[in-house]
């Protein structure tokens, strides 16, 4: 998908905008360290960086939610689309 569309910005599609939009996010991705921590090489990478990460932790209920409904429903078929969204019973 061109990135002018996906943000809706009203260039023409896969003109200079959306090449120039790519190619930075194709430069930022190949920033990162490969092993899937999300943090940039030049940081991950230093050794004086060494000892001094935290790992933070969260829950994901709609993930928790996918992953119950997938256990329950292995015999889904292929093909088979799966959203996740609040309960219209829920509220705030």
């Amino acid at each position: 998908m061109p990135p002018t569309k996906l943000i809706g910005l009203p260039y023409k599609q896969w003109g200079d905008t959306d090449q120039a939009l790519t190619l930075a996010y194709e430069q930022c991705e190949a920033a990162r360290c490969g092993c899937g921590c999300g943090q940039w090489t030049d940081e991950a990478h230093n050794p004086e960086t060494s000892g001094w990460w935290e790992v933070d932790t969260t829950v994901c209920f709609a993930g928790v939610a996918l992953g119950e409904w997938r256990d329950q429903n292995k015999d889904a078929g292929a093909g088979t689309l799966i959203g996740v969204r609040l309960s219209d019973d829920y509220h705030t």
